[in-house]
């Protein structure tokens, strides 16, 4: 295929995705309003427009979105909230973001995820005083994004937390599965994801609860097992010294949850269509630390249905870039996978798709066979360089029309030059630049927050000078 056609091909593809999400999000969402009006596009983060923290805010000074992320549209330095152009999305430094504000960028100290991990607690804490016996409703939009936005709060605290806990030195497993009870504390976050989760979903596609049901029972619980993590990494100290800058990951791709609930529900609900009579004890697995909560949300999609299956996680890198950087870890081969299962594998999003490739050669060592797979973003025609040259094109175009999902583009511009010095944290080894990295890194260095060593402060002597 001559590169004219394959580009057009990309474009009508794309072009067909765009309408696919907009069905999609009508088709499931329960909600009075409409996701792109709760979750910023280019972040995912919950938000609010000038009006609901200007205007509304005058008239309704004592709702409690204004006090549990502190909402101030003007003034620098705020910790639960960030600035965009035209709204403030409820993600700040301290509760989302300390991953680029307060830790450093290339040698993380466990000394800092504990600060971390106390900013967090801080926040769930004053959170939770301030919902305590309120009712509130799905009828009113910043009831729906106060409790929303504290499930982001939470289901982000708890990815970043879980993935640190697998990567524990020496206890790293291929394939983690979180049913296999080996480690109480990974297993007790797990188990926190999967209601945070399950609240969302059910927020969003089916309120058979009251909206704030059973949330101060999910903070309660989250402010135990944060406890539990502080008391883990200060005993344990020795075991989470070694190669912190992998192990403690500050971004996922597809990181808008409302997004991936709907796409993950529609994918699940094709592949129960056709091919149910194959669903029995399947595993859910993820590819490493972006696909956590994607399986998670799949694993809970499928036992609503009824079936059996069991949630599990990939840690085996199989990108070049990465192999090097965690070639000193060891890896443990997982003996507890049953052969001739059938497993559903999960990720955020497709370039040339060797990693799936990659991923389905090494569970044939276990013997398991693929039943389906779901991607939440797909490849743009602004991906033409990462693809062209390096597939077979026709093969390349039937598997991204045989996939499930692809409802979202990836956040990543066209290639660029990359330098080893460059100055931009967000642009990787690839050369692709991350638009959703850019968009928060500038916002967060105008805010004004963050230390000198973090990602943000890598980036402050290129914008120094931009912004007075």
């Amino acid at each position: 295929m001559k590169k004219e056609n394959f580009i057009l091909k990309l474009a009508e593809y794309q072009d067909k995705r765009k309408k696919k999400r907009d069905d999609i999000l009508e088709k499931y969402n329960k909600l009075n309003f409409k996701i792109d009006s709760i979750c910023d596009a280019d972040t995912g983060a919950i938000f609010l427009t000038d009006e609901d923290s200007v205007i509304k805010r005058k008239k309704l000074i004592n709702h409690p979105i204004f006090k549990v992320f502190d909402i101030d549209c003007i003034e620098a330095h705020r910790k639960y909230t960030l600035n965009l152009n035209d709204k403030v999305i409820l993600r700040g430094p301290d509760n989302y973001y300390f991953g680029f504000c307060y830790l450093s960028d290339l040698d993380v100290r466990c000394s800092e995820i504990v600060e971390t991990l106390n900013k967090v607690k801080i926040f769930i804490d004053n959170a939770k005083k301030h919902i305590f016996n309120i009712k509130f409703s799905y009828a009113e939009i910043l009831d729906v994004k106060l409790i929303l936005g504290i499930l982001d709060i939470l289901r982000n605290s708890l990815l970043t937390t879980l993935f640190f806990l697998l990567m524990k030195e020496n206890e790293i497993q291929d394939i983690y599965l979180f049913e296999s009870k080996e480690n109480e504390i990974n297993n007790e976050v797990y188990s926190l994801l999967i209601e945070v989760e399950n609240k969302a979903i059910d927020i969003v596609i089916y309120q058979e609860e009251k909206i704030e049901e059973n949330l101060e029972h999910i903070l309660e619980k989250f402010l135990i097992i944060q406890e539990k993590m502080l008391q883990e990494i200060n005993t344990h100290s020795e075991a989470y010294k070694n190669d912190l800058y992998i192990r403690y990951r500050k971004t996922r791709e597809a990181d808008n949850f409302l997004e991936n609930i709907l796409c993950i529900k529609d994918s699940i609900d094709m592949i129960i269509k056709e091919k149910k009579e194959q669903l029995k004890e399947i595993y859910i697995l993820g590819i490493n630390y972006g696909s956590l909560e994607l399986a998670c949300i799949a694993s809970i999609m499928l036992k609503l249905e009824g079936i059996v299956c069991y949630g599990g996680n990939i840690m085996k890198k199989f990108r070049k870039v990465y192999i090097e950087a965690t070639n000193c870890q060891k890896s443990n081969f997982n003996i507890s996978l049953k052969k001739n299962r059938k497993y559903l594998l999960i990720d955020e999003n497709i370039m040339t798709g060797e990693t799936l490739k990659k991923a389905k050669e090494y569970l044939n060592i276990y013997g398991l066979d693929n039943i389906d797979t779901i991607i939440i973003q797909y490849p743009t025609v602004a991906r033409f360089k990462n693809i062209f040259g390096k597939v077979e094109n026709e093969d390349y175009l039937k598997l991204l029309n045989n996939v499930k999902g692809m409802i979202a583009p990836v956040k990543y511009s066209k290639m660029c030059e990359y330098r080893d010095n460059f100055i931009f944290p967000y642009m990787d080894k690839l050369g692709n630049f991350d638009l959703y990295k850019s968009i928060i890194l500038k916002n967060l260095y105008k805010n004004g927050e963050y230390t000198e060593k973090s990602s943000v402060g890598r980036i402050a002597e290129y914008y120094k000078e931009r912004f007075i």
